[in-house]
Order: structure tokens, then sequence, then C-alpha cells
């Protein structure tokens, strides 16, 4: 029997994909921080201000990919004992987000393929491993709660619009 969604569902996951934004920027903030930088933070970006060492601008980078894969395992870890739409919906977030991320490389580096150059690797190595294993987890789940193809295009359409609103609503406030 297959898993039903409906709009509690899809509502549920626009904000989970926010919260996704904010926890993964707050893994570059903290980590500015901890390294004893002067941090900014923003919905879709945080890190140091001013010139920092190399090693420290790596670790930075891949702070939030780290945090954002965290919560990916750990909503993979529940989906599979127990199936929820929650779950899907936090392994969801995470897994496209850094999909996108990933795809945005091609104009600008993100935060793994910038570590990857940093690590002398090239450059679409760290988001393809990143990104392709939060996609694995995620049709694992997918398929176990049996969701529908019309379940998986809409939350393709839901996810699309809130890293719209993300990328829009971080830019209006920093202007």
């Amino acid at each position: 029997m297959r898993t039903k969604t409906g709009p509690g569902f899809y509502l549920m996951l626009a904000a989970i994909m926010v919260a996704t934004f904010v926890i993964h920027e707050a893994g570059h903030w903290l980590t500015a921080i901890a390294l004893g930088h002067d941090a900014y933070y923003g919905l879709n970006g945080a890190g140091a201000r001013g010139a920092i060492p190399a090693s420290h601008a790596a670790l930075i980078s891949i702070a939030g990919p780290v945090v954002t894969v965290i919560q990916g395992v750990a909503a993979f870890l529940i989906a599979r004992r127990t199936p929820s739409l929650t779950a899907f919906a936090v392994l969801w977030s995470a897994a496209f987000m850094r999909l996108a991320a990933a795809g945005l490389s091609l104009i600008l580096l993100n935060d793994e393929a910038r570590v990857s150059v940093f690590l002398g690797w090239p450059a679409f190595v760290l988001p393809v491993l990143v990104a392709g294993g939060l996609i694995a987890l995620t049709v694992m789940i997918g398929a176990r709660l049996r969701l529908s193809w019309k379940a998986w295009v809409m939350s393709w359409l839901v996810g699309s619009a809130a890293v719209s609103a993300v990328v829009y609503l971080d830019m209006a406030l920093r202007s």
C-alpha cells in the first residue's frame, strides 16, 4: 500500500527545506567562530569575514555539508526503522539541497567543490559523492514508503520553490 501525501506533507516539506538551509549555514558560521574568525550568517551563505588561511576556508566550507549529511543519515536511520513521511522530508531536503548546490557549481563552486579543489581533486568529486549518496538514501526510503510518482514530482516542485524562496529572501535581506 502506498503512503499517502497531501497538502500537510508538502507544507511540512517546505518548512523542513527552509530549516535545512538555516542549519546548514549555521554549520559554516559556527565553524568560522570556532576557528576564531569574525563571521557572517545568512539564509544562503555564512562564513568568515576577511582573509583566512586556506585550511580554515576548507574546514568552514565543508562544515555545512557535514551538518547536512548528518541530518540526512539520521533521517534515513529513523525512516528505515519506522516508516515516516517526516523523516523522508528531512532526508529529501538534505538530498535536494546538495543536488541543487552541486548543479550550481557549474556557475560557482559549491562547498564540496571548493574542498575537492583544496584537496587537489577534480572539482566534482565531493559534490557527486555527497549528492549521490543522499539521493541513494532518499530513493531507498521513498521506495520503502511506496511513494507515487506524483509524490516525487510534487516533492521536486516544493523543493524547487523552497530553494528559490530561500535564495530570493537571502538576496532581499542582504540588500
